[in-house]
């Protein structure tokens, strides 16, 4: 009487109709994997590896914009396999731009005038002294004349002091 046979691969061997191929998709980052597995004997009969794809990026959206002094940034989003992952770029700063030549940067305003060409004086202490490039104030107005022996009402002989109030 037989009580136990024992049955092994090599008594039956593998059939492709007898497997299951378990697929372990690849991302961005990660390698994935096709095994198949004999259903007979459970035994891995291949197993092959499926290299990581690497992300696919989108042509990125600025989220800060460049000024002339800060830099910007540019944020890109990988649309792969509903990854969502996200990078930064750079964006460098535009620098000042003086294209009417006004002596202020055409984007921010700042002034760019390196020596200050002030206006002509008109001789009254009163009025303030501008740059005739930038517009700033390169000397402020006199609230007050103080005279001394040689200063008429006016303010215009030589000798003159000019005094702020």
């Amino acid at each position: 009487r037989l009580t136990s046979i024992t049955l092994t691969t090599a008594t039956f061997g593998h059939d492709d109709a007898e497997t299951t191929e378990t697929r372990n998709e690849a991302t961005c980052t990660e390698a994935g994997s096709i095994v198949v597995t004999c259903n007979r004997c459970g035994e891995t009969i291949s197993s092959e590896e499926i290299p990581a794809t690497g992300h696919a990026w989108n042509n990125g959206e600025t989220t800060t914009e460049a000024t002339c002094t800060e830099d910007g940034v540019k944020t890109y989003t990988c649309t792969a396999n509903n990854c969502g992952e996200t990078k930064t770029e750079k964006i460098p700063a535009t620098g000042h731009a003086d294209n009417n030549t006004d002596g202020r940067c055409d984007d921010c305003g700042t002034s760019l005038c390196q020596e200050h060409k002030p206006i002509e004086d008109d001789g009254d202490c009163t009025t303030a002294i501008t740059c005739s490039v930038c517009g700033e104030t390169i000397t402020e107005a006199e609230t007050e004349h103080l005279f001394d022996n040689a200063c008429d009402a006016d303010c215009n002989n030589a000798g003159c002091e000019h005094h702020a109030g």
